[in-house]
């Protein structure tokens, strides 16, 4: 039985790939590994965003058939030469036993206690339209931000449908919400949030000075507007916090709060600055690639945690016990 429960994973990991899965692989196959870039004998590739419009992986080296930022295991794994490439999708529910994934792969340690820390910080990204006729690999930029696909323009197209339509200058990505100490998980946010505490913003294109004083960057709901200070730089990116404003939050709706909050930053964040005596705006999208966005009260402790749409129950579970939430 056990012996025909293995040759039916075999036949599902190399019969059941999506077109653009296949795409992908031959993407780290051609770049990546023939060319020897990753020398590794796990190369892991994890769906770090999906639109509507395209998806992006990163790829990083990998000493175990998992991601060690997070330890979440393949839901795929394809050999290819003398290395495993592993596909991890955090939206993905099913994922592939253990017993099978060490067997397949000969990794002797436990995926759920030893998996080794990556010793380099070596990461590339590959983007790929819905219709799998445009693919892009870009080599990434540690210094710059591990998880910061924001940065690379080559990959905008993947990520925006607004894209072709407007030159993109600034992008925004990393934000950090406060809630007041009365917040309890389930409550209305539009009660409890006081600022964004932390977020970051990359110069893209733009040549504007945004610190000569002529400038800000402002969200825009209706009359009610957050406008956001730049507290410091590091790294070609500028970290910026919220400037006071309560009404902004209590004016947005008690249902659903989040993700209409997340759709005002994605469409209507921009940067105006001043040109002939009158304010002039450049749209700034926000981009969070990572699964989840912590919120904080005042003391900077984790008090909730929200998730992007279709994230596995299997993630949130794991990152909730983390944190003691939902507990």
């Amino acid at each position: 039985m056990i012996y025909i429960i293995f040759i039916l994973l075999i036949l599902s990991l190399s019969g059941c790939k999506s077109d653009n899965d296949k795409i992908l692989l031959k993407q780290i196959e051609i770049h990546l590994i023939d060319t020897e870039n990753i020398d590794t004998e796990y190369v892991i590739a994890y769906k770090l965003y999906e639109s509507k419009i395209g998806e992006v992986y990163m790829i990083t080296p990998g000493h175990a058939p998992a991601f060690a930022f997070t330890g979440e295991w393949p839901s795929k794994i394809q050999k290819y030469k003398d290395k495993y490439i592993c596909l991890i999708d955090p939206t993905n529910e099913k994922i592939l036993p253990e017993d099978f994934i060490r067997t397949y792969t000969s990794y002797n340690l436990s995926l759920e206690y030893d998996i080794p820390i990556v010793d380099s910080y070596e990461m590339w990204f590959v983007g790929i339209s819905k219709d799998g006729k445009q693919t892009d690999v870009v080599r990434g930029d540690y210094e710059k931000g591990y998880f910061s696909i924001c940065i690379y323009p080559s990959l905008f197209k993947y990520l925006f449908s607004q894209y072709n339509k407007t030159e993109i200058q600034f992008m925004a990505s990393n934000y950090e919400w406060v809630v007041d100490d009365s917040y309890e998980i389930g409550a209305s946010l539009n009660k409890h949030l006081l600022q964004m505490d932390l977020g970051e913003v990359f110069p893209i294109y733009s040549s504007k000075s945004i610190r000569d004083g002529s400038g800000f960057f402002a969200t825009i709901n209706g009359v009610d507007t957050l406008r956001y200070e730049i507290t410091d730089t590091l790294n070609h990116r500028y970290f910026i916090k919220s400037i006071p404003n309560i009404n902004f939050y209590k004016h947005l709706p008690e249902t659903n709060t989040w993700e209409y909050l997340q759709g005002l930053l994605s469409d209507s964040t921009y940067y105006f600055y001043k040109g002939n005596e009158m304010y002039s705006r450049i749209w700034v999208p926000y981009c969070n690639s990572a699964p989840w966005e912590f919120i904080n009260n005042e003391l900077g402790l984790v008090v909730d945690i929200f998730y992007k749409e279709g994230i596995s129950k299997r993630i949130r579970n794991k990152i909730d016990s983390s944190f003691h939430i939902r507990q």
